[in-house]
Parts: structure tokens; C-alpha cells; sequence
């Protein structure tokens, strides 16, 4: 987590040198997406954009998946893969896990953050656009940690793919419920400091996640919101809508060239 965030930090710095670096889409097709099986492929356009307007959101991480998988549901504990996400902004498990999931077809890592709406952060911006494929019956589900959070995320889960045209659908904040709600600095991200309105107290500091444990674990729910204790205040506040998500079909598709694996 922190190698990964250190990056975005120094890049977040050099504002000049962003257009590779993280700024790398990686895709990977699952077991199920080999070519014998991709006949039927469509290619979708995806479009996120964060309506925070002082909330920044980690890279997105989608897959297009059978409709009986999930990635979260509300009343039911995390998973790991969905905790490293919420709590430190780290997709690396969850692509990987994604990835050899013979329930998945695609998953993309969008491969840069989303800064909060209406603003730019070096070449960073509050929206990104990026191809994945899907078949007829699949479904697309989204993940994103909010930044200015202790373990907050926003997801879309298991919506179904346009038959044509496009699909509009909002992203909605939950709670992971692994660490307590401190909202200090020392608990929270650096790169909500870099991406957020205000650099707070004692950044650059880490992130705390043992000292901040739910004990029991709780459970995911809806995000309650910003509460203005610790080293947040007001202005990381994030409406119920906190990010759109646009998907388009663009055509049908058959085996991709562009395919890779994470390195």
C-alpha cells in the first residue's frame, strides 16, 4: 500500500510527468475469456466521473462477470481483496483475485485516481474513460476507495450491460466496517492530502490500519458521511451520488489484442 501510494504522491509532485507512469491501464482476462470463448464479446465504453466536489477517489478497479458473482453486498463482512481497497487504496489483490476468477470475463484497473469533481491535480482529473469487454448476461461492477476516509469505497455492484446504447448509474458511498471511523490523519491516506482540498495535520504520515481494527468486525453498510472529528472537516464531506458511471456498447468483439496481465 504505501509503495503504491508513495508513487502517486511523487508523481502528485512532478505534475509535468504523469501521462505514463501509474497513468497505466491494465487489463487481464480471466479463464473464462480465452478465444474459444469470446465469440460472443462486446466491447463496452465506461465512464467515470466523481461528482465529490472535495472528495478524491483511489484507481478503479471493474470486471464484467457472471450475474450469480458479487463483489460487496451491504449486511455481509468484506472481503480481504475488498478491505485492502477501502481502508488503503490498494486494488492489487482484487485485480489478481479478478483476474483468475473463472466467474470473470474482464477486469481493467483504471491505473490513476479520480481527483474530486471540477478539479485537475497535475494531469489527473475527475473523470477517466476505458474499454472492457463483456458478454451477452454479464454483468459490470466497480470499486473505489474515497480517499478522505478511514474505510469508505464506492461501488456499483452487478449491474446489467446495455443490450445497446448506454446505462447510466450512480455510485454510492459505503462502509466497509474494518476500521474505526477516527478521521485522523495518522489513520488516513497521505493522498488525500495530495488530491484533497487541504494537506492535513502531519502529512506526510502513512496510514495507521492495525491501531484502527473494528473489533468484531463490522459489517459493509452505507457510508454515513464525514463527521468532522480527527483531522477531516466539512469540505471532505461527499453526496449520496458520489461518482456516475456511464456504459456504452460500442460494438461486438472477439479476442483482444491488447490483453495483458498485471506484471
Amino acid at each position: 500500500m504505501k509503495n503504491r501510494y508513495m508513487r502517486i504522491r511523487e508523481l502528485c509532485k512532478r505534475p509535468l510527468v504523469l501521462t505514463l507512469g501509474i497513468a497505466v491501464v491494465l487489463i487481464a482476462a480471466s479463464a473464462t475469456g480465452d478465444e474459444e470463448e469470446s465469440s460472443d464479446a462486446r466491447m463496452y465504453r465506461v465512464t467515470i466521473q466523481n461528482l465529490a466536489s472535495r472528495q478524491p477517489l483511489s484507481p478503479p478497479t471493474m470486471a464484467t462477470h457472471k450475474g450469480g458473482m458479487r463483489l460487496f453486498k451491504i449486511g455481509e463482512e468484506s472481503s480481504f481483496e475488498l478491505e485492502m481497497v477501502a481502508r488503503d487504496g490498494d486494488n492489487g489483490p482484487l485485480f489478481d483475485l479478478l483476474s483468475t476468477s473463472g466467474q470473470v470475463f474482464e477486469v481493467v484497473d483504471f491505473g490513476m485516481p479520480l481527483t474530486p469533481g471540477g478539479t485537475t491535480v497535475g494531469d489527473f482529473t475527475d473523470a477517466s474513460t476505458l474499454m472492457i469487454r463483456g458478454r451477452s448476461g454479464d454483468r459490470l461492477s466497480v470499486v473505489s476507495m474515497l480517499v478522505c476516509t478511514n474505510d469508505g469505497f464506492v461501488g456499483l455492484d452487478r449491474v446489467t450491460l446495455p443490450d445497446k446504447g448506454s446505462s447510466v448509474f450512480t455510485l454510492h458511498g459505503f462502509d466497509a466496517g474494518a476500521e474505526d471511523n477516527t478521521e485522523r490523519s495518522a489513520d488516513i491516506v497521505d493522498p488525500c492530502s495530495d488530491l484533497g482540498p487541504f494537506v492535513l495535520n502531519g502529512d506526510p504520515n502513512g496510514n495507521e490500519n492495525a491501531a484502527v481494527e473494528t473489533v468484531p468486525r463490522g459489517r459493509i453498510k452505507g457510508h454515513r458521511g464525514v463527521f468532522e472529528i480527527g483531522d477531516l472537516e466539512s469540505v471532505h464531506q461527499f453526496p449520496k451520488g458520489v461518482a456516475k458511471v456511464t456504459i456504452t456498447r460500442v460494438s461486438d468483439f472477439g479476442s483482444s489484442s491488447l490483453l495483458r496481465s498485471r506484471a
